[in-house]
């Protein structure tokens, strides 16, 4: 989704972004660092499709300040998209889903006994071009 400006004296590209919707289901409406994994669901929400997201460039980080961990962004442990419609609302998602070890890095300065209110941004590259982004805040369970 690359956008040529042209005129008589010059050319610029410009590069589309896409939103996503992120939503989860099931046990991973919230993130304890002591289970083995978290995953999150992925939803286009304007003009690309799912099949285009290049999987081994997503990337799930925080903006949630002071930063909750040593790390600021982390990787899913699946490379391959499997499409479905987890939600059953008619549109086409994929889920991407991370280790506790990340996890555990990526929250690393969490601490006590109460769940922390944690803002999270999904993003990955279109083979198509362009890229898309998402955002959700969810809870998170400290280990100790």
């Amino acid at each position: 989704c690359f956008v040529a400006l042209a005129s008589l004296a010059w050319t610029a590209v410009g590069e589309c972004q896409f939103t996503a919707r992120l939503y989860t289901t099931g046990s991973h409406t919230t993130i304890r660092l002591s289970a083995s994994q978290w995953c999150v669901n992925v939803e286009p929400v304007n003009g690309f499709q799912i099949t285009d997201i290049d999987a081994n460039s997503v990337y799930l980080w925080t903006n949630t300040y002071p930063i909750p961990g040593d790390v600021d962004r982390i990787f899913p442990i699946n490379k391959t998209l499997v499409v479905g419609d987890r939600d059953g609302n008619g549109v086409q998602d994929v889920q991407f889903c991370f280790s506790n070890g990340d996890l555990n890095a990526l929250f690393s300065n969490l601490h006590g006994q109460k769940p922390k209110s944690i803002n999270l941004g999904l993003n990955g590259n279109l083979i198509t071009g362009g890229w898309f982004h998402g955002e959700m805040t969810i809870d998170v369970y400290p280990k100790d």
